[in-house]
C-alpha cells in the first residue's frame, strides 16, 4: 500500500473532546486555532483511524469521518492512523 492512499471502503475515526453533527467539517489545527493533544502532530493535517478504540484515546467523543483530499499514513501508528486535509463528520459512534 502506498504511503498516500484512500483505503476504499475503510471506516475511518476521529477522537475528541469537541462537540459535532453529521455533515460538519473537521479541519486542522492550523485553520480553526485549536491545539492539538498531541505534540508531535501536523497542525495543517486532520487525524483519523482505522480504529475507534484508538481515537477513543483523543476524547469523550468519538465520530465515524470521510477524509476529504488524499489520506496519509501516520508516522507513528502506519497500522491505523491516516491524515487528510480535512474531513466530513458522519456521525457519532
Amino acid at each position: 500500500m502506498a504511503a498516500s492512499d484512500h483505503l476504499s471502503g475503510a471506516q475511518f475515526f476521529h477522537g475528541t473532546d469537541h462537540e459535532f453533527s453529521p455533515g460538519d467539517p473537521l479541519l486542522p489545527p492550523a485553520h480553526t486555532g485549536i491545539e492539538s493533544k498531541w505534540s508531535a502532530s501536523r497542525d495543517d493535517r486532520v487525524y483519523m483511524s482505522t480504529d475507534s478504540g484508538e481515537a477513543a484515546k483523543y476524547g469523550k467523543n468519538v465520530y465515524a469521518v470521510r477524509p476529504k483530499g488524499r489520506t496519509e499514513k501516520g508516522f507513528y501508528f502506519p497500522e491505523h492512523e491516516r491524515l487528510a486535509p480535512m474531513a466530513t463528520v458522519l456521525g457519532r459512534v
